[in-house]
């Protein structure tokens, strides 16, 4: 097999806001930069390219101009996926909020911007065009463990995390790159930071950089999964700190690292459709949102601590969310959700395009079943049945009904039964 990786720097205008939390927040400097980045390897029958940006999501904005370059440049790729890191401190702009469950969303993610989403679309085609010009035969490895104290379950300390981490190693002749796989909001920047960053995806990549050329980092299923219970504190030395702390944990992973030859790839799209939340009448949503600022002024009162405040305040962003969908709803029942899936050897990777909550992944998981977040699109929380009884941000936001993303998790539970049966 053939193998080639290759980064872009993505350039932001100097004006812009930062995406991922309701409150304003225009750019006042470059923390870390931005970057997108391509992998792409050619067997006998196929090539395939992963393009993966340093931003909060990706939708068809970006993807269909990246697509409309590669076919202008007459490359063909039989497969092609995009996935984003997640950042809540990369720009605004990227996302289509005119149409589709994003309208509720425009003040997390703002509105199209044209001239940033061309960025992103020619970084990214220049990304893979250079990893297509210098791929050359290359090795893979893999590697399997456990990464502790960096991601938790975010909605309670009581419940379950996801400590599961996969790691690819790629070795060609000069260069190698390491893919991680790890699920975890990757949020230790507060909603007050204005830097641009790719925040935790983003230091954990100078640490991997101290022994490879390029670190990509695939989110998994963090829709209930974050650092809100094991970071410290929210500046840039918590960064330094997890970063380093996840990095050790994934060297001794690697330790245990096995060489894989590349027998077979297999690539498979295909769409389910899942029925759209009846939004509640909006003088209820308001109603709730006033709710939810009284308690917050309450355990101001109380003295709550940072992480205890933090959830209630989380809390008052669902309400929000919730008088954004019923101001928004446009009458639509029923959303088409794209999955991905690849099938490498014996590893099977789900492609989702949202947030999928651990707890829906998990019965699923195994060693060789693996799920991606925030993969070809991004419609939001795919939040499990419990978030919804307990009224959790996530199901708030979330424009599927209850139970839905059970459903969504049946069909994939099936259609991997069938993969595995003709393996």
């Amino acid at each position: 097999m053939k193998v080639g990786f290759a980064q872009q720097k993505l350039k932001l205008p100097e004006v812009c806001s930062l995406a991922g939390y309701a409150a304003e927040r225009p750019m006042q400097g470059i923390h870390d930069d931005l970057y997108v980045k391509a992998i792409v390897m050619e067997n006998e029958f196929d090539v395939y390219a992963l393009i993966v940006f340093d931003l909060l999501a990706i939708d068809h904005l970006i993807m269909d101009q990246v697509k409309a370059r590669l076919k202008q440049s007459g490359l063909i790729i039989s497969n092609l996926d995009f996935a984003a890191i997640h950042t809540h401190s990369g720009c605004m702009g990227i996302l289509d909020t005119q149409n589709g469950c994003l309208k509720s969303a425009v003040d997390i993610v703002g509105k199209e911007d044209p001239a940033i989403v061309k960025e992103c679309g020619d970084k990214a085609f220049a990304a893979v065009m250079e990893a297509y010009e210098t791929k050359e035969t290359g090795t893979l490895s893999i590697a399997r463990g456990c990464v502790q104290d960096v991601g938790a379950n975010r909605i309670s300390e009581k419940m379950d995390g996801n400590d599961h981490a996969l790691l690819i190693e790629i070795t060609t002749c000069y260069k190698r790159a390491l893919v991680t796989l790890y699920a975890c909001h990757p949020t230790i920047l507060p909603p007050s930071n204005q830097l641009c960053s790719a925040d935790l995806p983003g230091a954990y990549a100078k640490q991997v950089k101290q022994h490879y050329d390029m670190s990509i980092y695939l989110n998994g299923s963090c829709g209930d999964i974050s650092t809100r219970f094991t970071r410290r504190s929210s500046d840039a030395s918590e960064l330094d700190r997890m970063s380093k702390l996840f990095y050790a944990q994934v060297r001794q992973i690697l330790q245990n690292k096995e060489q894989i030859q590349i027998q077979s790839m297999d690539h498979f799209h295909f769409s389910i459709h899942l029925r759209a939340k009846t939004p509640k009448p909006l003088t209820e949503a308001q109603a709730y949102v006033k709710k939810c600022r009284d308690r917050i002024e309450q355990a101001k009162r109380q003295g709550l601590d940072s992480q205890q405040l933090r959830l209630v305040e989380n809390a008052l962003e669902g309400a929000e969310a919730d008088v954004r969908y019923a101001k928004s709803y446009d009458g639509v029942t029923t959303y088409e959700i794209p999955i991905s899936m690849i099938r490498m050897n014996d590893e099977i990777f789900v492609g989702i395009p949202g947030e999928l909550f651990s707890s829906l992944s998990t019965p699923l998981q195994d060693a060789h079943t693996h799920f991606i977040s925030y993969c070809n699109g991004y419609m939001m929380y795919f939040a499990d049945e419990g978030a919804y009884v307990r009224n959790n941000y996530e199901a708030l936001s979330s424009p599927f009904e209850k139970g839905e993303s059970e459903k969504m998790m049946r069909e994939i539970h099936a259609q991997i039964k069938k993969w595995r049966k003709q393996g």
